[in-house]
Parts: structure tokens; C-alpha cells; sequence
């Protein structure tokens, strides 16, 4: 028996249950499925025809009319669609499940020689896995509803330190720092870097648009070395030709000359723990202690980020000779291209204070020129008519006994 025709109502008698403002809000948030059911709402509600409206919303008369009929009898609820259409996936919620976590442990828990998923690679193991066999885009479309999305990873070590080991770390060097800075040793942190004759790496710069921005990329194997430890506030530098244990032991001597007792935090590299350095170290009686962070963890070194900031300082800079090369990096350290670095909170000598309280004017003194008794922030006044001296900070700072911070200063000094 054939379902007897309906007539969706004209005018304010359609979804009378439903103000047009909200029907108006609802078409706002522009769902997509959505979208062109509201709309065709909002004209039948106005008084528009079928036809009119499947011409407004680009659809045909037959689908515009099931829209209407639908929510005329299901409500407001009808914009969305019905779910369970469509064709039923091959794999059921335990499967699917199994999936996502095989994703999430790499090809090479699945025993695949590759170091990142792709759609062929999870097609071959659905296959084996579970005997189903899809297409590269069907693959494809398992991944995205599973959460997962095509990018490009950042490169990581397997035998790098856990999150949970570095913070075990931070607790242990932060208690080692404290007790060593009350015996009177110098808390720093030490690397390397080395520095190219040419320029390998290069930053951003002015080209002609529409051509393809070129640049000269020298290829050479000389390059210099510059260790360097960070103190609070200070970063001290040598530069040498190689980066072994006896540049080490000469670099050690000098910090060791002109600080006397110090905790350096260093990372794993192979002459920092080589038995000539060892040998050295004995031979200082303890006055140098070198304490070793976890293996892979740059992130916890903050020279690394000097480190950083010599490679974008000299990004596109093609040097001659080694002596040019050195000439330039003692120059950008001298003109202070460099953005200041500090020690990290858990290399400190003491935990981190909280920040003062903002200092209050005394009760009798104004908040600034002209504002005697009106409370108001401090700062300085910006209507025309005020004095010149309210909109001058020191003035200010003056009136108030407010002073700015001052940004710390960090200098560069070669031990040398």
C-alpha cells in the first residue's frame, strides 16, 4: 500500500514550535549537512513554494519536499541526517579497535621494515590481519575516521629518555645544583657547537617573485668548534679546530682557572666521558663535577638554544676562511644579534620566588598628574588635555614609586 501523500504547510503554521531567530542562529554556526535544510526552512516559513525554494538551495523539488515533510514531523531535529546509511563497514568496533592500536604502535611492532604508516603498508596488514581487503583510498578513509591524519614527524631517537625519566631528572639536578651552590661551586651548562666555512643552511631573504628563490650552497668539510658553558646570566666561549678530548681538557682548564670550583651539566658525547677527561677531572680533586643529562634530551641543555641562535645569526653567511668564520661569530656576539638566554628553572641555585605585588601609591599621592582622589590604574593619562608630564612613564614612576623592569642583560665573554 502506497504511503499516502504529505503536504508540508506555507507560512507561520510551518514548525510553529520554532521561532524563525532561532532557526536564524542555528544557520549561523553553517553545518554543512545542515546548511540547506535550514535554509529551506527559513523560506517555507516565509511563504515560498517548493519549487521557488529548490531553485534558492540548488537541490531538486522531490528532495526539497522529503526535508520539509521531515521536519514538519520530527522537528527541528530533522536538519541533521539519519544515521546508519550507507554501506556497512567490513570490520566490526573490536577490529577497528585492534586497528587504531596497531597504527599507534608503528609499522615496526606490526614486523614492517618502515618507520611510518602509509596506505599500502596498513592495506597489507588489514589483509593479514583480518583477511579484508580494501582499495588505497578505502584504506585511506579506515585511517581518517579512526583520528589519524597524513603528516609529516619530527625525526626521534629510540633510545632517547622518557618524559617521566627528564623529570626525575629536573628533580635530582635541581636538588644537586642547591647543594652545590651552597658549597660554593659555580652552577653552569656546557656544549659545542661547530661552525661551517660555508653556510649550508639557509634563512629567509628577498627574491624576485614569480622565479624560484635559489642560493649558492657550498659544500666543505672544515669547520670550527665552540665550546662554551652558560652561567647565570653569562656565556663564556673558546673556539678551537677539532672537537676532542684534549680541546676539552684545555677548555675545562681555562673555566677551571677562572672560576675555581664549578657543577657543569653537560650531555653524552664521547670525550666528555673519555679517560683522558676522567684522568684530568681526578686530577682537580672534585673541583670540577661534571654531571651528565639523559641521553637524547637537548631540550633540557639551554646552551642548546645558543646553540640555535649561532645557527640562524649565520644562516646564508659564506666565509672564506676559518679566521673570517671566527671574526664573524665573536662579532655577533659582540653586537648582541643574540637573544638573552638563561639557565633553566631547575638549574637554578634556589627555586624561582613569586612575582611582588604590585606596588600600591600611598594613599595622599595621586595616580598621576591631574587625578588626585579618583582611583583609576597606573598608568599614564592619555586625553589631550592632561599634562605633558602625565603622559611621560618616568614621571610617572616618579610620582608613584613604580619602577619597570629592567630586561636582563646577557653578555658574551671568551674566556681567553
Amino acid at each position: 500500500m502506497a504511503r499516502p501523500a504529505i503536504k508540508a504547510k506555507r507560512g507561520p503554521g510551518y514548525l510553529p514550535n520554532t521561532p524563525m531567530a532561532y532557526l536564524k542562529r542555528c544557520h549561523r554556526k553553517k553545518d554543512i549537512r545542515a546548511y540547506d535544510r535550514l535554509s529551506a526552512y527559513m523560506q517555507r516559513k516565509e511563504g515560498k513554494t517548493v519549487a521557488e525554494i529548490a531553485s534558492i538551495v540548488n537541490r531538486s523539488k522531490s528532495t526539497v519536499h522529503n526535508w520539509l515533510v521531515r521536519a514538519q514531523e520530527e522537528g527541528i531535529r530533522a536538519r541533521h541526517e539519519r544515521g546508519g546509511r550507507g554501506r556497512k563497514c567490513r570490520l566490526d568496533g573490536a577490529q577497528l579497535k585492534q586497528i587504531s592500536a596497531d597504527l599507534d604502535g608503528g609499522p615496526e611492532m606490526c614486523d614492517f621494515e618502515s618507520g611510518q604508516w602509509n596506505a599500502d603498508l596498513a592495506r597489507q596488514h588489514v589483509k593479514e590481519k583480518f583477511g579484508v581487503e580494501y582499495t588505497k583510498s578505502g584504506m585511506r578513509d579506515i585511517m581518517k575516521g579512526r583520528k589519524f591524519s597524513w603528516k609529516k614527524p619530527r625525526p626521534e631517537n629510540p633510545g632517547a629518555a622518557s618524559k617521566k625519566e627528564q623529570e626525575e631528572f629536573k628533580e635530582r639536578a635541581g636538588e644537586l645544583a642547591r647543594k652545590k651552590a651552597a658549597e660554593g661551586y659555580m652552577v653552569a651548562a656546557g656544549d659545542n657547537a661547530g661552525i661551517e666555512k660555508a653556510r649550508n643552511r639557509h634563512g629567509y631573504g628577498w627574491f624576485r617573485r614569480g622565479r624560484p628563490a635559489r642560493s649558492h650552497s657550498y659544500l666543505t668539510r672544515e669547520k670550527m668548534q665552540i665550546f662554551g658553558i652558560l652561567v647565570a646570566g653569562v656565556f663564556f666561549y673558546e673556539f678551537y679546530d677539532k672537537a676532542n678530548a684534549d680541546n676539552y681538557i684545555d677548555f675545562l682548564g681555562r673555566v677551571h682557572k677562572k672560576f675555581g670550583k664549578a657543577l657543569i651539566f653537560v650531555d653524552n658525547a664521547s670525550y666528555h666521558k673519555s679517560a683522558k677527561v676522567k684522568k684530568y677531572l681526578e686530577s682537580l680533586d672534585g673541583e670540577i663535577i661534571p654531571e651528565y643529562l639523559p641521553p637524547h634530551a637537548p631540550e633540557l641543555n639551554p646552551t642548546e638554544m645558543r646553540r640555535g641562535a649561532i645557527e640562524r645569526a649565520l644562516a646564508g653567511k659564506i666565509f672564506r676562511t676559518l679566521d673570517e668564520t671566527e671574526e664573524s661569530v665573536r662579532g655577533t656576539f659582540r653586537a648582541g644579534e643574540l637573544k638573552p638566554v638563561k639557565l633553566f628553572d631547575y638549574l637554578t641555585c634556589r627555586p624561582r620566588p613569586p612575582p611582588p605585588p604590585f606596588p600600591r601609591a600611598p594613599p595622599s599621592a595621586p595616580l598621576f598628574f591631574g587625578d588626585a582622589g579618583r582611583s583609576a590604574p597606573c598608568r599614564p593619562a592619555k586625553s589631550r588635555s592632561a599634562p605633558r608630564a602625565a603622559v611621560r612613564p618616568a614621571a610617572t614612576a616618579r610620582k608613584t614609586g613604580i619602577r619597570r623592569a629592567r630586561r636582563p642583560q646577557i653578555v658574551e665573554y671568551s674566556i681567553s
